[in-house]
């Protein structure tokens, strides 16, 4: 719109627009014919307004003069000049009231955030009275009878069911309010520690649950009461452990339609804060399939290898997965030549921060041969066969042929979902020494050491030498400083 100059000056007598057979009559300055409008009546839309009307007339007197001079004979010739028209008086009068439409925009979007908002608390609102309801029937039906095979840790878990009860319906009372929700449940997200120690008490007693469900006392329970939809014990339980996963969704949902900036950041803190709660969570239950996958495998493993006795159930690990039935080749890179020494292993035990490699005998036994820090290694899932991956450690590789890409891919995921720690010292805690130790394979575990072979043993001349064998030392010491890797010769080492 092109700038129109109004201005406050007492009108002349007898000033009138001079226009021939004008459209509109303004009060003009006879002098400097500019547009002249009384101060009392001064306002923003007022002006706005006369200005429009300025832009209008002008725009309609300009067309007049065209189309005066039209003479119909030629109407395709008419088109442009009336697009031109509609176009130009649309973008005035959107410009006049372009504050207007903005208001009314920001009106608009403000009223559907709201009802999003609304929606999202009334679902929260109702999946966190059923939740809360469920917690109600554990508590009246099944808690008695629970605690009677539980005892002490009977009585702490109806302790911690008792707070969560109270978390979740001060957590909903906040949403009916609808109040300073976001502020509300920031002052109040200590408490959603009591999950933390819920989890504990879940995971410990794990066992016991899954034993007792299908017990006949517990049956009877749940068959002669319709509350309980016929779930079990085990089906109640869980769900404190479903429920704080809700919780994350929620948040992310309410927070692009949250306007403060210090809301927002609030609502980030509750986030991180159930995030936390979370992660706990998730190493509570990784550690106690952990732990009953070594009960499983721990009869089973041989060390005679690595010198040592060593018990996974005494040492503070953590075993994310088992493997056998693969095939792993380890290849050394030297400094001249890439030797493959068509060494194989057919297990592979997966912690948090190291890998075991074994190979399965009679009786099911497993011979732990190989121990490599996770910290130290990186993977390759490209370069190679479908079914395949590649684990680089130092100058070694191992290529990795698992049963099926489903089996791959399972593997590859448990080794990225954690982060793995460097390792000052061997996390295996020994029962003592081999009762058939091996003179040429212990384990060094200081992490700048470098792993090599040795093909032989030192044997006394009066006996006949044995058939080599080919063993793996991952260190050797040398006065105290690393010995480089090497590459024996058949003959002898000494």
């Amino acid at each position: 719109m092109s700038q129109i100059n109004l201005i406050r000056t007492k009108p002349k007598e007898q000033s009138r627009c001079t226009c021939s057979n004008p459209l509109y009559s303004f009060s003009v300055c006879a002098q400097c014919k500019k547009v002249i409008y009384r101060k009392d009546k001064e306002s923003e839309t007022r002006r706005r307004t006369v200005v429009l009307s300025i832009e209008i007339t002008r725009l309609l007197n300009e067309f007049q003069n065209i189309i005066e001079w039209y003479d119909g004979s030629k109407p395709e010739e008419f088109i442009p000049i009336r697009d031109e028209f509609i176009e130009r008086v649309n973008g005035v009068v959107k410009e006049a009231f372009e504050k207007e439409n903005k208001e009314i925009e920001r009106r608009e979007k403000e009223k559907k955030i709201n009802k999003k908002r609304e929606q999202i608390i009334e679902e929260i609102i109702k999946t966190e009275n059923d939740y809360y309801q469920d917690i109600e029937l554990i508590e009246k039906y099944y808690m008695p009878t629970l605690k009677k095979y539980m005892k002490e840790d009977g009585k702490k878990l109806e302790e911690k069911l008792k707070e969560i009860e109270e978390v979740s319906l001060e957590f909903n009372n906040i949403l009916k309010n609808r109040k300073n929700i976001i502020e509300e449940i920031y002052q109040r997200i200590e408490k959603l520690n009591v999950y933390e120690e819920y989890f504990i008490l879940y995971h410990k007693n794990v066992k016991t649950f899954e034993s007792i469900r299908k017990n006949e006392e517990f049956e009877s329970i749940r068959n002669k009461n319709k509350e309980l939809r016929q779930l079990d014990i085990m089906d109640f339980l869980v769900k404190p452990i479903q429920r704080i996963t809700k919780y994350p969704l929620f948040i992310r949902e309410i927070k692009p339609l949250l306007v403060s900036i210090d809301t927002i950041e609030l609502g980030s803190k509750i986030e991180n804060k159930i995030q936390e709660v979370m992660k706990k969570q998730n190493e509570n239950q990784r550690k106690y399939l952990s732990d009953e996958m070594i009960k499983e495998i721990e009869p089973r493993l041989s060390w005679k290898e690595l010198g040592k006795n060593y018990s996974l159930s005494k040492s503070n690990v953590c075993l994310l997965l088992i493997n056998e039935d693969l095939i792993i080749t380890e290849t050394i890179k030297t400094t001249n030549e890439i030797t493959d020494k068509k060494e194989e292993f057919n297990c592979m035990l997966t912690f948090t921060d190291f890998l075991l490699f074994g190979r399965t005998k009679l009786l099911g036994k497993i011979k732990i041969s190989k121990y490599i820090e996770l910290a130290n290694c990186t993977l390759d899932t490209t370069t190679c066969k479908i079914n395949e991956v590649i684990l680089f450690y130092r100058t070694i590789s191992y290529t990795i042929q698992f049963s099926d890409v489903s089996e791959k891919a399972i593997w590859v995921t448990k080794f990225n979902e954690v982060p793995h720690n460097q390792l000052t010292k061997m996390p295996l805690c020994c029962d003592g020494e081999s009762d058939d130790k091996p003179n040429n394979d212990k384990i060094n575990t200081t992490s700048s050491n470098d792993i090599f072979n040795i093909l032989n043993t030192f044997q006394p001349v009066s006996q006949p030498p044995p058939p080599i064998q080919k063993t793996e030392q991952t260190n050797q010491l040398n006065n105290g400083t690393n010995t480089p890797p090497l590459e024996q010769s058949e003959e002898s080492i000494l």
